[in-house]
């Protein structure tokens, strides 16, 4: 026998009334703890279309230690290049996974990034959880991952994002 209980406590985070973003549901979170040892959810924000972006939520807790809700802190990715776009105007990034690489020192955010071409995988590698917050932008350190590198958007947005090349 395991001297664990499971117990279910309830929805943690459900599709906020009224925001466009988030009109076809709130799905798959990631899971990652900041380096502040906070614990952040990275969901699948389905906007009207199947339009899809990754959010960012700060996960809070009760006086007993238990998850009670969320705060919403924006969106950590949305489409903007075409390996993350279709024609007809859907795709996006979906399905975030986060952890981090302690030989890299690095966080590393992989995404299914959904275009015309069909699901993709992709990434994003980043020093820290912080640079995938859209308001707190930390340079990315130089990586040994030998991808091919598809955008650098000179906007001082310090993300990089690389897609897997499937040919």
């Amino acid at each position: 026998m395991s001297a664990f209980q499971l117990q279910r406590l309830g929805m943690l985070m459900e599709p906020e009334p009224g925001n466009p973003n988030e009109v076809e549901g709130v799905l798959n979170p990631a899971a990652a703890r900041g380096p502040d040892g906070r614990l952040y959810l990275f969901p699948r924000l389905v906007a009207k279309g199947n339009y899809s972006r990754i959010g960012i939520a700060r996960v809070k807790f009760n006086e007993a230690g238990d998850p009670s809700g969320v705060e919403r802190l924006g969106i950590a990715l949305e489409p903007e290049v075409d390996y993350e776009r279709r024609s007809d105007g859907s795709g996006g990034c979906e399905d975030a996974r986060v952890t981090f690489v302690e030989p890299l020192e690095h966080y590393v955010m992989t995404y299914t990034a959904l275009s015309r071409s069909g699901p993709r995988i992709a990434l994003v590698p980043a020093q820290k959880v912080e640079v995938i917050l859209p308001y707190n932008p930390h340079p990315v350190c130089d990586h040994p991952l030998p991808l091919p590198r598809t955008r650098d958007n000179g906007d001082g947005d310090s993300r990089e994002r690389f897609a897997m090349q499937t040919s």
